[in-house]
C-alpha cells in the first residue's frame, strides 16, 4: 500500500509466490484481500502487511476478490470453477459456494445491503442475495463477451459493467434494465 499523500509505503509489500490479479479494501480500511496465480487468496492486515490467518486456498488461481459491506465475508473467484466462494472474515474458514451456470470472471458487492453481483464469462451478470445464498432473482443479458469489470454507484442504484466488446453498460439494479 502507498501512502497517497507522500508516495511512500505505508506497509511492506504483500507478497504472493506468482502474479496478484485483483485486490480490495475491507469497507473500514483496516484489512486488504488479495487474488494470485498461486492459487490463494490472502487477507492482511493494512497497516502492518501481516497476513490475518493462513491463505484461503483454492484449486486454481485465484481471478477476484472482494470485502462485504459489513467487512463479515470475504468473497473470492477460482479461476477453475463456476462459482464463487465466500469466507468468513474472522475465523479465514469458507462458508457458501454460489454455483453458476458458467466462468465466473469478476464480481462486486453493492455497498449496501447483501447483493452481490457476479460477470460470468458468456457475459451476463447474476445478482445474488449473499446472506441467503439466493439468486436475487436478476439475470443481466446484453454483453457478449466476458464480465471482467463490475462496480456498483456509491448508492448501489446502478450497476456498471465492463467486457472486451466494447462499451461499458450502466445497470437499474432494481429493475435490471440497461
Amino acid at each position: 500500500a502507498q501512502a497517497v499523500a507522500t508516495g511512500k509505503p505505508v506497509s511492506p509489500p504483500l507478497k504472493h509466490e506468482r502474479a496478484v490479479y485483483d485486490a480490495a479494501f475491507s469497507p473500514d480500511g483496516r484489512r486488504v484481500v488479495t487474488a494470485s496465480d498461486d492459487s490463494m487468496a490472502r487477507v492482511w492486515d493494512a497497516a502492518t502487511g501481516d497476513p490475518v490467518y493462513p491463505p484461503l486456498r483454492h484449486d486454481s488461481l485465484v481471478l477476484a476478490v472482494a470485502f462485504s459491506p459489513d467487512r463479515k465475508q470475504v468473497v473470492t473467484v477460482n479461476a477453475l470453477q463456476d462459482a464463487a466462494t465466500l469466507w468468513d472474515v474472522v475465523t479465514g474458514q469458507e462458508q457458501t459456494v454460489l454455483r453458476h451456470e458458467d466462468q465466473v470472471m469478476s464480481l462486486a458487492f453493492a455497498p449496501r445491503g447483501r447483493i452481490l453481483a457476479v460477470g460470468l464469462w458468456t457475459g451476463d451478470i447474476q445478482l445474488w442475495i449473499a446472506a441467503a445464498n439466493s439468486r436475487a432473482g436478476l439475470k443481466l443479458t446484453g454483453h457478449r463477451y466476458p464480465i471482467f469489470a463490475l462496480r456498483f454507484s456509491p448508492n448501489g442504484d446502478t450497476l456498471a459493467t465492463a467486457s472486451f466488446e466494447g462499451p461499458a453498460r450502466l445497470w437499474d439494479v432494481a429493475s435490471g434494465q440497461e
